[in-house]
Parts: structure tokens; C-alpha cells; sequence
């Protein structure tokens, strides 16, 4: 894949075309990227890492896919990431505490997935965050106070077996 090379490319809309194989690690390398697009699309495999490449990111959108493995702690250097939304995947493991690091982040959906760890009570410094929902995971413990009194509607944090 040649997406290398498209070095001033702002937005990669591919949403809803049915694409299948995995991600390019290749779109990393797409360094004027500002929104990536690939949701409800049959991609599999692993989130790049090479998306920490993507200084300007804002919006990143792999949901409703069949992505696997672990959400890559190097998410949280896209400083500029407004907009996060990895849900109806099969992810799993932990919620990276790096996320806690994307100060202008203002939604951030990890729903429908099969994270299995706690809830970082360091997400509660995210101060832009005005949508956050982490339903319908394998999580557990406490949700963290301040989350829980910012998001008061219980249906973000329900089907969680061990909250």
C-alpha cells in the first residue's frame, strides 16, 4: 500500500464500504492526517502503533469493525485527538492510562469491546471530555468518583460484569 506517500492528506474517509484485511500501518506515515475514518467496515488485526505518528490527528474512528489485540499505549501521544472512538471491536485488555494525556479529547468511546481491567481514575483529568461510554466490556472495581459524577447516566458504564 502506497498511503505513505500521501503526505498532505487531511481527511481518510473510508466508513461503510465493507473493507476487509487489516489496517496499513503505512497510514502513519500520512503525517497532515487529521481525521482517519474506517468505521463499520470487516478490518481485523491490531490498532498501528504507527498511529502515534499522526501529530495533528483529531478524530480517530475504527468502531464497529473486528479489531483485536490491545489499544496501543502510543494513542495517548496524539496530542491533538479530539475525538476517540474504538467501540463494537473485539479489544481487549486494559484501558491505557496514556489516554489520560489527550488533553483536547472530547469523546471517547470504547464500548462493546472486551477490555478487562479497571476504569484509570486518570481519565477524570480529562476536563474536555464531554462523551464517554465503556459499556458492554469485561471491566472491574471502582469507577473512579469524578467520572461517575460527570457522567450520571449509568447506561455508560453498564454490562460490565465486575463494576
Amino acid at each position: 500500500s502506497n498511503y505513505g506517500f500521501l503526505k498532505s492528506l487531511q481527511v481518510l474517509s473510508m466508513s461503510h464500504n465493507r473493507i476487509s484485511g487489516s489496517i496499513p500501518p503505512e497510514i502513519g506515515n500520512c503525517s497532515s492526517l487529521e481525521a482517519l475514518e474506517l468505521g463499520s467496515n470487516r478490518l481485523t488485526g491490531h490498532i498501528p502503533v504507527q498511529f502515534s505518528k499522526l501529530s495533528r490527528l483529531k478524530k480517530l474512528d475504527t468502531s464497529h469493525n473486528k479489531l483485536t489485540g490491545e489499544i496501543p499505549d502510543q494513542i495517548g501521544k496524539d496530542s491533538s485527538l479530539e475525538s476517540l472512538l474504538l467501540n463494537s471491536n473485539s479489544l481487549s485488555g486494559r484501558i491505557p492510562e496514556s489516554l489520560s494525556r489527550l488533553a483536547n479529547l472530547t469523546a471517547l468511546d470504547l464500548s462493546s469491546n472486551r477490555l478487562n481491567s479497571t476504569i484509570p481514575s486518570s481519565l477524570s483529568r480529562l476536563h474536555s471530555l464531554s462523551y464517554f461510554n465503556v459499556s458492554r466490556n469485561r471491566l472491574e472495581g471502582e469507577i473512579p468518583e469524578a467520572l461517575a459524577s460527570r457522567f450520571t447516566n449509568p447506561s455508560v458504564f453498564a454490562n460490565n460484569r465486575g463494576l
